[in-house]
């Protein structure tokens, strides 16, 4: 278990650089794919990150009722006359037997058990410790699936109800791999108070890979945050930390205000800010500016 827990640890591109934050995560899966492909080569195995998102089941369990009918049907023939002048009326019963059937498939049960869960004493895990805070501070009705070996799960939030919640999450979590799920926590019940974790708007975030500007979640490296809009460093900058800018076609003029303007055909005047220059002109400024 611990083994599998270290390889699962190598996830967290779920939350980078979504533009929605914790909404995005509905509809709402473990975003923990990537580092498990790798891992999974290596080891042969299946390891939680691939197993969040697997192959697909039907409905639990699916029940057929079989139900013979027997008509049974009365003729009457007449046969022909041989040596008698007497007509004997002949009865035949034909039997005809119909076979119907009708299959009726179950909705997953709402109930929880999670002493049948493997990982229940020392959950959450790690690999799904930002999923699980995430989930913890998602809307209502909300349903947490997971199989019984904790290497499949999936989660709904903001649902219509908390059957359809359930249906979905168990559903979509058996789909990720070839273990059945089954509910694990139904409106944040099994949820704890996490301070350790911080939050981007309502999504769980790593904030030592990962910064948060207004409700996105970004990668530290290479981006900014400009007045909650976060933009990639090596082709943006950011003027008067209100508006972004291309740094290659544009600039910043703070003259009068934040200001930007396209390099080819404006010009930044001292004192009175942007300004469009005409063509033939080398200057837009005012004459008491020049």
């Amino acid at each position: 278990a611990d083994g599998l827990e270290q390889a699962l640890e190598q996830e967290d591109e779920c939350s980078s650089w979504s533009a929605a934050g914790g909404e995005q995560c509905t509809l709402n899966a473990l975003q923990l794919r990537a580092a498990a492909r790798a891992e999974d080569r290596k080891a042969s195995r299946t390891s939680w990150l691939w197993d969040v998102f697997g192959e697909k089941k039907s409905a639990e369990d699916t029940t057929q009722t079989t139900t013979s009918t027997t008509k049974t049907t009365t003729t009457t023939t007449t046969p022909e006359p041989t040596t008698s002048t007497t007509t004997l009326p002949t009865t035949s019963t034909t039997t005809t037997t119909v076979t119907t059937t009708s299959t009726t498939t179950s909705t997953p049960s709402l109930e929880v058990h999670a002493s049948m869960f493997t990982c229940n004493e020392k959950w959450p895990i790690a690999a799904a410790k930002l999923n699980w805070v995430t989930y913890c501070n998602a809307a209502e009705p909300k349903v947490w699936a997971m199989d019984h070996a904790c290497t499949q799960a999936f989660y709904t939030q903001n649902a219509t109800s908390l059957p359809a919640a359930n249906n979905e999450a168990v559903a979509k979590c058996s789909g990720q791999g070839t273990n059945q799920c089954y509910i694990y926590s139904k409106n944040g019940l099994a949820c704890g108070e996490y301070p350790e974790v911080p939050l981007c708007g309502k999504q769980a975030y790593d904030n030592s890979t990962h910064g948060c500007c207004g409700t996105t979640i970004h990668p530290i490296q290479g981006y900014g945050c400009c007045d909650g809009q976060a933009y990639p460093t090596k082709k943006y900058a950011c003027c008067g930390e209100k508006l972004v800018y291309k740094k290659m076609s544009q600039d910043c003029c703070m003259q009068d205000g934040a200001q930007i303007f396209w390099k080819a055909t404006g010009m930044c005047c001292y004192g009175s800010g942007t300004c469009k220059k005409k063509r033939g002109q080398w200057t837009c400024c005012p004459k008491a500016w020049r």
